[in-house]
């Protein structure tokens, strides 16, 4: 057995676009692996039948549940090194739970006969968190792109809706103007402001439960989107976001901050939709202005940036590439 050998995953980051909330009550979702930068997981040997305690995750998150099941359950063995890479710095909102599973889950996949495909991880995901959540970040973080999602049996409905981008290794390190249906987008990150993210699990469990959702007409929405992405129409696709916004809004599942944004942001000319994404809308903020209106762009992004101090963090939908592995 060959224990020097490294196992690097890299995983994308998630944001719902349509979906949140009411997939759970059998909506379809729309969810891309953009915006944003990948988390990457690191492993190597020797491997054991033990967890190390170099193990970087909780034992109560999805991850720490997984490598409990693989070595106490199923007697696998693990890698005694990890080292995890959050590039967000634990500011949440962007996948990282999710990401966390979907690395493990690939890495003991490399060894073990468990399937490495969204399949095998969504559904172990789902035992595990004992059916809590939809698994719909995990499977576009995994899949790569923006996909359509909804809940089925055995298996859920997953329809890609844009291919993800090429690779391109200088991505971070050189500004890349905006072509396209990306000349509309515009992505924000509240990183660091205090009270902003919210615990997704309270939320499901005293929120979700207790408010029924048009789940037919969010479903027509999220197709609205989905097909606006593939036939180009920026201002069809926000008329179906901010329709959603506005749904939850309504139901009580916006964040008071996410409400104040959106109110002074669509004062602005040219903006079309604005929505934030996550539990309670409270993860991240994506707007949409009017094609190549570059007065509008720069309005919100000056008052965001002066007025709450976000950080602009992207301008495209098509998604990163998916759940990548690569042994040395």
């Amino acid at each position: 057995m060959i224990s020097d050998r490294r196992y690097q995953v890299w995983i994308p980051s998630k944001a719902f676009l349509l979906g949140e909330h009411s997939v759970l009550q059998g909506s379809s979702a729309l969810v891309t692996s953009a915006p944003g930068m990948e988390f990457s997981l690191e492993a190597w040997g020797p491997w054991e039948r033990k967890v190390s305690p170099e193990f970087p995750f909780h034992p109560q998150s999805p991850a720490g549940k997984l490598i409990q099941w693989a070595v106490g359950e199923n007697h696998m063995t693990c890698p005694k090194h990890w080292e995890w890479i959050d590039p967000y710095q634990g500011a949440g909102g962007m996948g990282g739970s999710t990401a966390e599973f979907a690395g493990v889950y690939r890495i003991l996949s490399a060894k073990h006969p468990i399937r490495a495909t969204w399949q095998g991880a969504w559904s172990l995901y789902r035992e595990l968190t004992q059916n809590q959540y939809s698994g719909a970040d995990l499977v576009a973080q995994w899949s790569g792109g923006t996909i359509e999602f909804r809940m089925d049996a055995p298996w859920p409905q997953v329809q890609p809706i844009l291919p993800p981008e090429q690779p391109d290794p200088m991505r971070f390190l050189r500004w890349i103007p905006p072509v396209g249906f990306n000349k509309s987008v515009i992505w924000f990150h509240p990183s660091g402001v205090f009270g902003r993210k919210v615990n997704t699990h309270e939320v499901l469990k005293n929120k979700d439960s207790q408010i029924a959702l048009p789940v037919e007409q969010i479903s027509a929405w999220v197709q609205q989107a989905g097909e606006a992405l593939k036939q180009n129409q920026p201002r069809v696709f926000a008329e179906a976001v901010e329709n959603f916004a506005n749904c939850l809004a309504e139901k009580g599942l916006e964040h008071p901050d996410t409400t104040l944004d959106r109110t002074e942001l669509k004062k602005i000319p040219g903006v079309l939709a604005v929505k934030g994404c996550g539990a309670m809308m409270a993860d991240l903020l994506l707007v949409i202005v009017e094609p190549e209106n570059e007065r509008a762009r720069s309005a919100v992004i000056e008052w965001t940036m002066d007025e709450r101090d976000f950080r602009i963090f992207d301008s495209r939908l098509e998604g990163l590439m998916g759940i990548d592995l690569r042994v040395r």
